[in-house]
């Protein structure tokens, strides 16, 4: 049977294409089961708009509040949970990754203990950027998976796509996507959507920038043939409970359609082509199961290579111990580490899940985040990024506000490089920023822009605290 990675897969990469018919569909199947309704014509009117925002404009904390509000008031588990998944994502995008990973595990499931996790003494820590960067002379095409809301995974893929460029890598493609930005290769830069959904988060577009600027040619890969019969809401309600009545035949056609264009796009224009493929749970996996045919695997049997997939997604951080594999507490307990880190024997054999051998050649374990003027670490981006605070910046009007950076010859129609929710006056989180030249958009709630800051130059003061040296020009409120 497919695992939970695959499952989750379905759920996540269907809840963009697919989630107002998940919620609307769920509340007309439960109007035909006696005392199961629980959706009601102006929550399914509610629903569907606050959905609609997700997918096609620009995200305001009073969106995010919207489906907070919405979640809060509804007493359906599964609309919750889905949404939860929506409000994780958004989360994300606004710099709010302590927040996202709460909502993600709200209506998650608390793993069981069992007896004590232990691995052989044969395993050792290892850096993962070192082992990857010695085992990408060894391979032509490289998988790499994320969880949907966790930028830590990108960032990890930001550090990867210099080293793989300088082992001959020059292909980059990822799961976000749309083939209907056909400028992105020529701009250098994503769009807010119109590179892809996951790519308004902002270190996802610096992921996509970052290949870009190295001299990648990006590739996107999503299926855009409809299957000949569509999921249906019965299909995604039971995907979560991997009933063997899904409709698989659907899934399996995005996974062949997703490996054919990784293969007709790049492979066959250019045979030795060395890609790196960044995706989204599951897809990577070289093999499936006898439901479930993942990308990774239909991809070898078109094209003959078998890649290297890296999973990331296992081994990480939830927002309590609770929700959390219990190998990745206790090898995190025991060593300590503070880089992503794999497990390798002194025969170089690295260690893999049992459940995931053959899928998967590589686990990455990422350490728990810390958080430093209230953003996570790993944002720094292995020091290319500094923090830097907005010092009297005179706002007028109601807090909370979101703050978003821009490079500046990109404009504000860029993915911005980061952005954060100031919740009020006193709020001392800082952007991790590149020294670049840089506009600095402040937005209320709504999203209307109130202030304008022109940050020519970043320095620091005396006593060290960064901040912005910059010109202002206010906005009409």
């Amino acid at each position: 049977m497919c695992n939970h990675i695959c499952l989750k897969s379905i759920i996540f990469n269907y809840i963009v294409i697919f989630f107002i018919t998940f919620f609307l569909g769920s509340c007309i199947l439960k109007s035909d089961l006696p005392g199961k309704n629980t959706c009601k014509e102006k929550d399914i009117t509610q629903i569907r708009n606050v959905l609609n925002k997700s997918l096609n404009e620009k995200i305001t904390i009073s969106h995010i509040a919207e489906m907070k509000g919405i979640e809060s008031s509804t007493n359906d588990p599964e609309i919750n949970r889905i949404l939860c998944e929506t409000i994780a994502q958004q989360l994300s995008f606004v710099g709010n990754y302590k927040e996202s990973l709460y909502y993600m595990d709200k209506y998650s499931k608390k793993i069981k203990k069992r007896k004590k996790a232990k691995i052989t003494e044969e395993y050792k820590p290892k850096n993962a950027i070192k082992i990857i960067e010695a085992i990408a002379d060894l391979n032509q095409v490289i998988f790499i998976n994320e969880a949907h809301h966790a930028p830590l995974h990108r960032a990890f893929s930001i550090r990867l796509l210099k080293i793989l460029y300088d082992k001959g890598f020059r292909y980059f493609s990822a799961e976000t996507l749309n083939r209907s930005d056909s400028n992105l290769n020529r701009r250098g830069f994503p769009l807010v959507n119109d590179t892809g959904y996951y790519a308004n988060e902002p270190l996802y577009g610096d992921l996509i920038r970052t290949a870009l600027n190295l001299g990648y040619t990006v590739v996107p890969y999503e299926n855009e043939i409809p299957c000949k019969k569509p999921l249906t809401t019965k299909d995604l309600l039971a995907a979560e409970t991997n009933n063997k009545d899904f409709n698989w035949d659907c899934q399996n056609h995005r996974e062949y359609n997703q490996a054919l264009n990784l293969y007709n796009r790049i492979l066959k224009k250019d045979p030795k082509a060395k890609i790196f493929v960044h995706a989204g749970y599951g897809h990577i996996s070289k093999n499936g199961d006898d439901y479930f045919t993942p990308m990774g695997e239909y991809f070898q049997e078109i094209s003959g290579i078998i890649p290297f997939a890296i999973d990331q997604e296992l081994m990480r951080e939830h927002s309590s111990p609770e929700f959390e594999n219990e190998i990745y507490k206790y090898i995190i307990n025991k060593y300590k580490f503070n880089h992503p880190t794999i497990l390798q024997a002194s025969n170089n054999k690295i260690w893999v899940h049992k459940e995931f051998q053959g899928r998967y050649d590589m686990q990455v374990f990422h350490p728990r985040t810390i958080y430093i003027h209230g953003r996570p670490n790993w944002l720094s981006l292995n020091g290319s990024r500094t923090p830097y605070f907005l010092q009297d910046v005179n706002i007028n009007g109601k807090f909370p506000y979101l703050v978003s950076a821009y490079i500046k010859n990109e404009g504000v129609a860029a993915v911005p490089i980061d952005q954060l929710i100031l919740s009020n006056p006193n709020s001392h989180k800082a952007l991790m920023l590149p020294k670049k030249d840089l506009i600095v958009i402040i937005r209320d709630k709504s999203g209307k822009i109130i202030k304008e800051l022109l940050a020519n130059n970043l320095s620091e003061t005396e006593d060290g605290n960064n901040f912005l040296q910059r010109s202002t020009k206010s906005r009409a409120q």
